[in-house]
């Protein structure tokens, strides 16, 4: 297929980052320039995440696209459903209205989620690479380290609850050479090139930084247009629930090590997934804390509940070596608009016959489905966080998990909060104890109102941890000195000592003087716990100060109480490629 005078092939070509373009620091400078010209380094994003690395700078995390991507210019011989511009426009700021923008949209995804299994091998099928709009998008997520000081605006908005959904242009420079990346002011951004095949993306690169805005509101309207998924189906309770009560008994809660991410696995007693929640791996900022030849189980297809709309909890469909795109998945609320990352994950679902049930949209404040499943022995609730529904605010706006069952006469539980503070949704099953917990947030900050107590300490409980080491959050419980405390506070019990490391460097002042050293905890080392002790982490080393991880690799599990006849016995087989051991 011809894109403004060349084919594919070459329009690829040119968007190796080697040949992406200096742009001006002056934003109105990229008028200059016509579409045909080059892949130019401008991009509309959006924030996916941030934290504070210190009292000076802040990490900024951005899902994006290259606003030259071929899919927002229409052209005479094709119509794409994200075109934002006039046909043969060549600047950026001539736009189309957004209610034409929207009637294509929404036609785009009635198409989606409408058409037949039988006409997906059509020429004319929407999921054709050719008729696929996804495939002119050039997507990727920037990471900026920024000083607070020198983008104030930029860093209110990344910080604060309001306009949480507002859109940037971000413009990068040359690509930084490899030796010579530091800590450097903030001015270097780095991009992952996810494009619209997922399996590029681990493509990482600097970049010099240029400069960032706010899209004015014409330009964000055009955009959120575009990412507009309302005419995603409805959600329905009760499909949900039919779809739960089908599962097995089970008996076993699995942290898969996906490094920076979340996947747990709920097992039979010997290791067969029967229901995910999340099934994520590392967000492109910690892909070095991806464990290699990373596989899940399939073997039953497994219903998968997305807690949230953050990528490190739905990566794992791109990168694992099973193809979860057919199975049953049921997806969070979600916001009026998705931007092309996140909404992607509906299109590639469909585009292998999945079948997506999305959590009603906006339900009532902590509403929740509960199903009983198991043969009646047992009972799961899905419970609606109450955080504001958008982009931004995704961890509590999300889907928590509860799981009820019976033990010696005494109702207990197992909770999978996401990425949600535990005060941000009802607890379904206040009478059981919770013998097992998935940390909130991979244990790092989340609200101080509310943590879960543990049981008398005669009885059996554990709490999990799913992180990757060396992360660049600080995480688990550096991101809030207050979190660790908290946790002990509920009487769960860590080992002493357990997050260790530390690093130090120095920021580089606006003038090139160096500030004063700063100190900052980084999760390296995590001891392994003894049995005396609640805690398990994916990042558990075996020894006190290991330079490399130690064989073999860990995934972490809890059952229903200690000494559990659970096995492994399906995992060492199911998941081949992987060196396996689970830690309990």
């Amino acid at each position: 297929m011809n894109m403004n005078g060349r084919t594919r092939t070459q329009y690829d070509r040119l968007a190796t980052p080697g040949n992406l373009q200096i742009l001006s620091n002056r934003l109105r400078s990229r008028n200059a320039f016509s579409v045909g010209q080059s892949i130019k380094n401008v991009y509309y994003a959006q924030i996916s995440d941030y934290h504070v690395v210190n009292d000076e700078m802040i990490q900024v995390d951005f899902d994006a696209v290259n606003a030259y991507s071929t899919a927002f210019w229409p052209t005479s011989n094709s119509s794409f459903p994200f075109a934002i511009h006039p046909e043969n426009s060549n600047s950026l700021r001539e736009l189309l209205y957004p209610d034409l923008i929207l009637e294509r949209v929404n036609n785009y995804w009635n198409r989606v989620f409408t058409e037949n299994d039988s006409d997906r091998n059509s020429p004319n099928s929407i999921f054709n690479e050719v008729n696929d709009p996804f495939h002119y998008l050039k997507l990727c997520t920037i990471s900026l380290t920024l000083q607070a000081d020198r983008y104030e605006n930029i860093v209110k908005v990344a910080s604060q609850r309001q306009n949480v959904d507002a859109w940037f242009t971000i413009i990068l420079g040359s690509v930084v050479e490899q030796n010579t990346i530091a800590l450097n002011n903030g001015t270097m951004a780095l991009l992952n090139f996810g494009w619209s095949n997922p399996q590029q993306s681990n493509i990482n690169t600097y970049h010099y930084f240029t400069g960032i805005t706010i899209c004015p509101p014409k330009e964000a309207a055009a955009l959120n247009a575009a990412t507009n998924v309302t005419a995603w189906p409805a959600g329905n309770d009760a499909i949900i629930r039919k779809t739960l009560q089908k599962i097995p008994r089970m008996e076993q809660l699995i942290c898969f090590n996906v490094g920076q991410g979340t996947c747990v696995g709920l097992a039979d007693a010997h290791g067969k997934v029967l229901l995910y929640s999340d099934l994520g791996c590392d967000a492109p900022r910690n892909q070095k804390a991806t464990p290699k030849d990373l596989q899940f189980c399939n073997c039953t297809n497994p219903p998968i509940i997305l807690s949230h709309w953050h990528c490190d909890h739905y990566n794992g469909i791109f990168h694992s070596g099973e193809d979860f795109r057919s199975n049953t998945w049921i997806l969070p609320p979600r916001p009026t608009s998705l931007n092309f990352n996140k909404s992607r994950v509906g299109k590639e679902l469909r585009s292998r016959g999945g079948t997506i049930l999305n959590f009603p949209n906006p339900a009532p404040t902590n509403h929740a489905i509960t199903a009983s499943f198991g043969n009646g022995t047992q009972v799961i609730s899905l419970i609606q966080c109450t955080g504001k529904l958008s982009q931004k605010n995704a961890n509590e706006c999300g889907i928590a998990v509860e799981i009820e069952d019976m033990h010696d006469d005494r109702p207990v539980k197992w909770i999978l909060p996401g990425d949600a503070s535990y005060s941000s949704f009802t607890d379904p099953f206040p009478d059981a104890e919770p013998v097992a917990v998935v940390a909130a947030h991979h244990g790092g900050h989340i609200d101080k109102a509310k943590y879960p107590h543990r049981p008398s300490i005669s009885q059996y409980a554990r709490l999990l941890f799913s992180f990757g080491t060396d992360n660049t959050y600080g995480i688990p419980c550096t991101a809030d000195a207050d979190t660790l405390k908290r946790y002990k506070a509920e009487k769960w019990r860590f080992p002493s000592g357990w997050v260790s490391s530390q690093k130090t460097y120095s920021l580089t002042a606006n003038k090139g003087k160096s500030t004063k050293p700063k100190t900052v905890i980084a999760s390296t080392q995590v001891k392994t716990p003894a049995s005396e002790h609640d805690v398990l982490s994916t990042a558990t080393w075996k020894q006190p100060d290991p330079k490399q991880p130690q064989k073999p690799l860990t995934h972490i599990a809890a059952s229903w109480k200690a000494n559990a006849q659970v096995d492994s016995t399906h995992l060492k087989t199911c998941l081949t490629k992987q060196t396996f051991q689970i830690l309990r």
